[in-house]
């Protein structure tokens, strides 16, 4: 969802038993909320979709990113803008299933996919540009966090990942990058340690980093 203000927001709805995907709009903080428009309503469509990030600039002008199902080698989406409070939507182009980050209705970034790209565009997502990307040390996996969690063998796993990017113009952004690793065994339900079997260990670390070239480099600014 995405609220601009106290009263105005929207809510992209997304539904597998009837095979759609729909914006609703509130102008009274949530209280209420009414269809504004169906974005996707083939049933093959939708079961493409794996998430949603929804923005919008002001009143009138908005964009959602599709992230689809794919394998990890790959970041496939798709992007939606409309000029017209949501009501019609248009198909632009996206070179990566991310959340998009728009400074105005034109200018926008989007970061991350398996070789961690970052691309800017200047004409509200028509065409993109690659620029630098973000420290090889960092991969866009935002769930590495659960890695400890979801283990269910002996493993050494790096917790890699960018948590967070915030682009205010075409030269300045922020990013927030995880780094860590697991080791040891998770035991499953029920299951007896083995004494041979080293116990679950993980560390982790965060940095804050910064570019005022558009993304060409990255400064670790992290508090201490």
């Amino acid at each position: 969802m995405k609220f601009i203000d106290s009263l105005q927001g929207w809510l992209v709805s997304k539904s597998v038993m009837d095979g759609k995907i729909t914006l609703l709009g509130t102008g009274d903080g949530g209280k209420s909320w009414q269809v504004v428009s169906k974005l996707i309503s083939q049933p093959e469509e939708v079961y493409q979709i794996a998430s949603a990030s929804l923005e919008f600039i002001d009143l009138q002008t908005g964009f959602i990113a599709f992230k689809l199902h794919s394998s990890s080698n790959f970041s496939l989406g798709r992007l939606l803008a409309t000029t017209d409070r949501g009501f019609s939507w248009q198909e632009r182009s996206l070179p990566l299933g991310e959340p998009v980050n728009f400074q105005n209705a034109q200018h926008g970034w989007i970061s991350g996919g398996p070789q961690d790209r970052t691309y800017f565009t200047e004409d509200g997502g028509q065409t993109w540009t690659l620029t630098g990307s973000l420290p090889e040390s960092v991969t866009s996996n935002k769930d590495a966090a659960n890695l400890a969690y979801t283990a269910s063998e002996g493993f050494s796993n790096p917790m890699q990942g960018l948590v967070e990017l915030d682009i205010v113009d075409d030269q300045t952004g922020w990013a927030i990058v995880q780094d860590g690793s697991c080791t040891g065994y998770k035991l499953r339900a029920g299951e007896q340690p083995a004494q041979e079997s080293g116990r679950l260990l993980c560390e982790s670390s965060s940095q804050l980093l910064t570019t005022s070239d558009g993304g060409e480099s990255w400064q670790d600014i992290s508090p201490p």
